[in-house]
């Protein structure tokens, strides 16, 4: 359907030209998700050909797009390269680094195509240029890991879920008042809903989801699974499902349903899914710990305005899962925000070494604001357990789930870390983040003394 050709950027990156030909948009391109800041594009690629997405800036659309730098935009794509692997320190085999792509294709007709699939309050902004970043598409396995059993070049037996979680800030702060109560991310929940930008306050809390206990994580998929926000999106063979603006619990019910067939309870199915989910951001893909233990917990009585966001030494969340790598990196904006404090009052090079502290606080404010990307898909097995772990070509990969009274469940399993954006400006960021934090405590006493 399109045409991919290489050429040189430079002696270490790449430019890929993809070329869509005469064929109309909706048979290459499909709308896949974005954000604020970015709009991304899936390449509907054939049979048994690697998956691709396209992810582009965003502009405001009353700002005319011939008018905007291609030259600029491609060095600001090449910075961004040169980030990532700045990042690849932390999350070494999480990354999937991208390449320069320039879309041969007429802007305004893209954005015209596009428009029809995306919401509503997104459509202030549109694509402002030709070029964008090509990702091979984490919302499906890649061949190095799962070859599977295939039908005319395509996956038949089950479908591939990909599930985006925005986990945020994993720690509390350590040098707030005796007084606090919650994490930097359960205060922000009051002052969005002060700002109207939510409806009721979510009971997710990231502390739950770093902590590495089983029941407080449990607990914090399950308090995503029932208000999404923008911390939780569901995509089926790369389709969007389940987010905030459809959160249609018939669409998570029939993921579940395809995962756990020959479970009847939704409420098991539930279960066994956010152990599965639990499993997957706590695995240490480098060795073969295929096991998932069930848990049932993660019910709460609490009253979720009182609850406390205890920070505990982590010890239950394993060294080498994406967790622990993304909390490391998030550590590198607690560890230095003395120092950004030192630099707002006295200027940035006020002390040798001043670099590398903003290096450090620029990559830790990256993580606090990354997704996880986990891809799995149901493995069917009717044959010896030999057979069908031969579909996996990475062992590590594969998960087993024994359901209470039931067969074995096999998967195949990925994760993946995205959103790695670059905060260019160290100082700004640093400035918005005590503001928005201080703001939140203050709405969250205010909304306190509200209820009283």
């Amino acid at each position: 359907m399109y045409n991919k050709t290489l050429t040189n950027v430079n002696s270490n990156l790449q430019e890929i030209v993809v070329t869509l030909g005469d064929s109309c948009l909706e048979k290459v391109l499909s709308y896949r998700d974005e954000g604020n800041m970015n709009i991304v594009v899936s390449l509907n690629t054939q049979g048994n050909d690697e998956k691709y997405v396209i992810r582009f800036k965003k502009i405001s659309s009353d700002v005319d797009e011939k008018q905007q730098n291609f030259n600029d935009h491609k060095h600001e794509l090449m910075s961004f390269i040169h980030f990532e692997e700045l990042l690849q320190k932390y999350f070494d085999h999480f990354t999937v680094v991208p390449k320069i792509a320039f879309v041969d294709v007429d802007i305004s007709a893209l954005n015209e195509f596009l428009m029809r699939d995306r919401p509503v309050v997104r459509r202030t902004k549109v694509i402002g240029h030709n070029y964008g970043l090509l990702y091979r598409d984490v919302a499906f396995l890649p061949k190095e890991i799962y070859i599977g059993k295939q039908i005319n070049g395509e996956f038949k037996d089950s479908p591939t879920i990909c599930i985006e979680i925005k986990v945020k800030q994993g720690y509390v702060m350590t040098n707030d008042d005796q007084c606090a109560q919650k994490c930097r991310y359960c205060y922000f929940q009051y002052l969005k809903l002060k700002n109207a930008k939510i409806t009721q306050i979510s009971s997710y809390c990231p502390i739950d989801l770093f902590s590495g206990n089983a029941e407080r994580m449990n607990r914090a998929i399950k308090g995503l699974f029932d208000n999404p926000q923008n911390n939780l999106k569901m995509f089926q063979d790369g389709k969007m499902v389940y987010n905030e603006y459809s959160p249609d619990k018939h669409s998570l019910k029939r993921i579940m349903k395809s995962l756990f067939p020959d479970v009847k309870s939704v409420d098991k199915q539930e279960i066994l899914m956010i152990n599965l989910i639990r499993k997957i951001l706590t695995k240490d893909f480098t060795c073969c710990d295929n096991e998932i233990e069930i848990c049932t917990g993660y019910e709460s009585t609490e009253n979720v305005h009182l609850r406390r966001c205890i920070g505990e030494m982590f010890s239950e969340l394993p060294s080498n899962c994406i967790l622990s790598s993304i909390l490391k990196a998030q550590h590198l904006v607690g560890d230095n925000l003395t120092n950004m404090e030192f630099f707002e009052k006295e200027g940035m090079n006020a002390i040798d070494g001043y670099e590398k502290i903003v290096q450090d606080y620029r990559l830790g404010s990256t993580a606090l604001d990354c997704s996880v990307m986990i891809t799995l898909r149901k493995v069917n097995c009717n044959e010896s357990f030999d057979n069908e772990i031969e579909k996996l070509v990475n062992k590590n990969h594969y998960l087993r789930l024994n359901v209470p009274g039931r067969s074995v469940q096999h998967f195949a399993v990925n994760v993946t870390v995205v959103d790695l954006d670059e905060k260019k400006d160290a100082l700004a960021h640093y400035r918005k983040y005590k503001k928005q934090y201080m703001e939140s405590k203050f709405a969250y006493y205010e909304f306190m003394k509200s209820i009283q």
